[in-house]
């Protein structure tokens, strides 16, 4: 391990660069002993490694969201949107939001008590993660597969049955949301049966990225038959999301509305549920083929230089010495800590991958074969 990680020649956090010259701050690795210590930065370093100045409008703004992060222990928070006369405050202290407002990502920020904070600009798995819950989110390891599972492209439409906490539809929204080639909008349509879930899904999704992807998604209210009856979209969808207990309850509605040969996918957290859902497509012979189930498991692993307690003198002899008795010095290695971390993580649900599966073909053929039969008849 030691070997292989000499061969990569990772840097440490110590000689990781500042992202903006000019931009003071400190870095924070570990020392020997593996405690993490604060290191002053140089801002000339940052020269070497940054070929742009940064723009105005990369700076915090009333109105965004911002992840503050502790120092110390590297605890996430999710604050905002910020406004001029807006605190924020814990155990460590309180900050600013003007202390914020017109700054750069990575400054840092001290509460009133001194204790040091770094600033960032909210990813989307941090922003799902983090955000208030009135409902369980799709976890972003979820999202993203069911993502990719339904072939979700810029321009896309898709139809999402259980908006819970908005969590899958903002993962959507990203994917589908423009395509510029062709000047075609992607859409969101979101439903879910409690009214409640539904308006605070809208409201979540209106602060993350200041509401820019509010304007592809429309949220409905009701069952998913429901709404299709009500509400008939004006053409088919290229993709289906279901997370819902009893998805087969709703396949004969949503399967009408389902381009052909695209995808619709079940979140389902419990394996006889998989089974009733298959079996049930089994039974009425929907016209569905199924493509795989998943199920993700991620673990997390803690790598970081440590400190050895006893550490092998460098000129020690080595036992295969020659006999000319040359002492060869022995290359010191940094030691590494390699091993899973302690969080936990299991199952959360499983995906369950269908396909549409008409086949033309053989309708035609059919279609044929009765006109054939027809004028045997008539003759």
């Amino acid at each position: 391990m030691q070997s292989l990680i000499r061969a990569l020649a990772i840097p440490s956090l110590r000689q990781c660069p500042l992202p903006f010259r000019g931009f003071s701050t400190t870095a924070v690795s570990w020392d020997r002993r593996g405690s993490r210590v604060e290191l002053g930065v140089d801002v000339h370093q940052a020269e070497d490694w940054t070929a742009y100045k940064p723009s105005p409008g990369l700076t915090f703004q009333e109105g965004d969201l911002v992840l503050l992060r502790d120092r110390s222990k590297g605890m996430k928070t999710l604050v905002g949107p910020v406004t001029a006369e807006g605190v924020v405050g814990s155990h460590l202290g309180q900050i600013k939001h003007s202390q914020i407002i017109g700054q750069l990502p990575r400054t840092e920020v001290r509460t009133h008590k001194g204790k040091p904070f770094t600033i960032h600009k909210p990813t989307l798995e941090e922003f799902v993660l983090l955000a208030p819950r009135h409902a369980t989110p799709s976890y972003p390891k979820d999202a993203n597969m069911m993502t990719m599972m339904l072939d979700v492209f810029p321009g896309a439409r898709i139809l999402e049955a259980g908006t819970g906490n908005g969590g899958l539809t903002l993962f959507l929204a990203r994917s589908a949301c423009i395509n510029t080639l062709e000047g075609k909008q992607g859409k969101i349509d979101t439903i879910d049966i409690r009214e409640e879930h539904s308006r605070k899904a809208q409201q979540l999704i209106a602060k993350f990225e200041r509401g820019y992807y509010s304007q592809f998604i429309q949220f409905k209210v009701g069952t998913l038959s429901q709404s299709l009856n009500d509400h008939p979209p004006t053409e088919p969808y290229d993709g289906i999301a279901l997370d819902m207990p009893e998805p087969w309850v709703e396949l004969p509605s949503a399967l009408k509305w389902l381009k052909n040969d695209r995808f619709l996918v079940c979140y389902i957290p419990n394996v006889t549920q998989v089974l009733q859902l298959l079996s049930t497509v089994r039974k009425y012979k929907y016209p569905l083929a199924l493509e795989s189930v998943q199920e993700l498991n991620l673990r997390e692993w803690d790598i970081r230089p440590t400190y050895l307690k006893a550490k092998r003198p460098v000129d020690q002899e080595i036992p295969d010495a020659p006999e000319s008795g040359v002492i060869q010095p022995i290359e010191e290695i940094e030691p590494w800590v390699c091993r899973p971390t302690h969080d936990p993580s299991g199952h959360t649900a499983f995906l369950v991958k269908l396909r549409k599966c008409i086949n033309i073909r053989v309708e035609a053929e059919a279609e044929a074969e009765t006109q054939v039969e027809a004028n045997e008849a008539s003759s």
